[in-house]
């Protein structure tokens, strides 16, 4: 108050408590800390309320906004038009702080500046296999996850079914025994019991490829090339695999995309103004790779989807997974968005290929063209409360 008295209004008997030197730089910066710590813990107890007494959180809200800016806002008119410092200097006061809104209303609404929007996604392929087990045994080797493969040439999975092999041996020798009996009874002129044993030995023979089918299935070559990921078989080593389970995927290096998550409010700004430019940084790493802090630029794919959506298309993007979306059960059982979204899709230009996979999330800068800050202050209130 006395920094603004003194420094703003030119008051030059204003009163103040600072004696040091010290204290000078001191208090004004504790008492702005003191002031953002103050609405950091509010607006914190503001969450908690507003997820079990939302009634409470408005009250909490609107009465912090009334004691914070609405009274000191009254107080300070009440000075500028009354107060008794200001005596035989009013007009000059009253004209030194019109100057300054002026100039402070000018930067915040006056000047544009570059107008953005973070949002939150992930890394999937557009050329993607997945790998299924058509077999099921122990899982006996496989190829690191995060590996360059090759069609038919890479073996990136093996099992081991001992009763696969049993069978198989034993309908082999089964397949012996009929053809044998097959044979004596043609050699004897039986031909009834030719027919049955030539029909004994086919079944057998049928069985027995189905076996040897199986027996090859337990060996998995890549089927195409790509990188090999399937971080889940580390810990699945040696464990049983069970017929249909998901063993990982297959994706082409180059054929990458970034699928984002775009909130309702500022999807509206997709369709009516221009993504000039996209810019993003690998946010929480899913495998080895990841130059943290760094950024890539990207593009968009196409326009966005315009119908809003609520299932999540990856799980982490959920608060529940550490994600930023806030997510309810379905009628089913399925976890969806609170709310609605649209979804946008970047290609990430190839200096970042070599640092993305598949499953990684990133936080996505979209870059529109330039707003003064009041405008876009103003917006993101305006979101924070329509989302509520």
């Amino acid at each position: 108050v006395y920094l603004f008295k003194r420094y703003l209004l030119g008051v030059a008997k204003a009163a103040t408590v600072v004696e040091k030197r010290s204290e000078k730089i001191f208090y004004p910066i504790y008492a702005c800390a003191a002031f953002i710590y103050r609405i950091i813990i509010t607006v914190s107890i503001f969450f908690v309320l507003e997820d079990t007494l939302a009634t409470l959180g408005i009250i909490l809200a609107v009465s912090l906004f009334i004691i914070w800016f609405a009274l000191p806002a009254c107080k300070g008119l009440v000075y500028l038009l009354n107060g008794p410092e200001l005596a035989g200097m009013r007009e000059k006061a009253l004209f030194r702080f019109a100057l300054f809104a002026g100039v402070l209303a000018a930067l915040v609404f006056g000047i544009p500046v570059e107008s953005s929007v973070v949002v939150e996604g992930v890394v999937e392929s557009r050329d993607q296999n997945i790998i299924f087990s058509e077999v099921e045994g122990t899982l006996s080797s496989f190829t690191p996850t995060d590996t360059q493969v090759f069609k038919n040439a890479t073996r990136i999975v093996t099992l081991e079914n001992p009763g696969i092999l049993a069978e198989f041996d034993r309908m082999a020798l089964s397949a012996e025994v009929a053809k044998a009996k097959f044979d004596h009874a043609q050699h004897k002129g039986e031909a009834n019991a030719a027919g049955i044993y030539a029909l004994e030995w086919q079944g057998s023979l049928r069985q027995l490829e189905i076996l040897r089918l199986q027996t090859r299935k337990q060996k998995i070559d890549a089927p195409v090339s790509g990188i090999w990921v399937a971080p889940e078989l580390t810990r699945r080593h040696g464990k049983w695999i069970g017929k249909g389970d998901m063993l990982g995927s297959i994706y082409s290096p180059e054929a990458l995309r970034l699928r984002v998550i775009v909130d309702q409010f500022d999807a509206a700004r997709l369709f009516a103004e221009t993504v000039l430019r996209a810019e993003f940084c690998i946010s929480r790493r899913m495998d080895i790779r990841e130059p943290r802090g760094q950024l890539f630029s990207a593009r968009t794919e196409d326009v966005p989807i315009p119908a809003g959506r609520r299932e999540l298309f990856h799980p982490s993007l959920g608060m529940q997974s550490g994600g930023e979306i806030a997510t309810v059960q379905g009628q089913s059982g399925e976890t969806l968005s609170a709310n609605h979204f649209f979804e946008l899709r970047l290609l990430p230009d190839a200096k970042a290929l070599a640092h993305l996979a598949p499953g990684q999330k990133v936080l996505v800068r979209l870059v529109f063209g330039d707003q003064p800050l009041g405008v876009q202050w103003l917006r993101r209130a305006r979101q924070f409360f329509t989302n509520r």
